[in-house]
């Protein structure tokens, strides 16, 4: 489990620490101008987003590498910046996904397993036999 509430920066409670909050608050202090980030798809409490996107405006001329360095450093352990890469200024992480997957990891054993705690959830194994196999779900907005 993380210290983290949700990717979202518009949580209810304003007290909490989200991804997009430490995230904005890092590049800013880094760049020295306010940055608002915007993901690609949103997280609950407990949920670890892998491979997400996001997408904010940088100051002309920005290393990329060293800010990328700089925001691991004051967001460790919990967010970690694999890559930035610049983009056409049109592009929006959230509008311009073209498809997003999901993947819920169910630990199917009696004893947990204090390694996987943080992404998994624990289950008596009866409930799962009707999981067993590959699903699409379509979502329309």
């Amino acid at each position: 489990m993380t210290d983290l509430y949700s990717t979202d920066t518009q949580s209810i409670n304003q007290d909490v620490k989200t991804v997009a909050g430490e995230l904005d608050s890092a590049l800013s202090q880094i760049l020295g101008t306010e940055i608002v980030t915007t993901c690609a798809g949103r997280t609950d409490r407990g949920v670890h987003a892998q491979g997400q996107v996001i997408s904010f405006d940088a100051p002309e001329g920005t290393d990329l590498l060293k800010l990328q360095h700089s925001v691991n450093r004051i967001c460790r352990p919990w967010i970690v910046v694999t890559e930035f890469n610049e983009t056409s200024s049109e592009f929006d992480a959230r509008f311009s996904a073209n498809g997003r997957t999901y993947r819920y990891r169910i630990l199917n054993q009696k004893t947990p397993d204090p390694f996987l705690t943080s992404t998994t959830k624990p289950t008596r194994p009866s409930p799962l036999l009707s999981l067993i196999g590959s699903y699409y779900f379509l979502c329309s907005l």
